[in-house]
């Protein structure tokens, strides 16, 4: 399964990220947009590299555990 399979629902926020290490697994970066439904967000990780509205890919795979 790759990171094409995975889909956020058209609710949820999309983000551009950063070149970050925080964004890098992010869900909000990386699912595939639906730009026609689709809300984007700016968010930025702060100093400790931490962002609140993260979605990372492990917690979208275990979301339904």
């Amino acid at each position: 399964m790759t990171i094409n399979d995975y889909n956020l629902p058209y609710d949820y926020s999309r983000c551009m990220g950063t070149d970050s290490e925080t964004c890098q697994d992010c869900m909000r970066k990386l699912s595939p947009g639906r730009e026609h439904w689709q809300s984007y967000i700016s968010c930025v990780p702060d100093v400790y590299g931490e962002c609140e509205a993260k979605i990372s890919v492990v917690q979208w795979n275990e979301r339904s555990l």
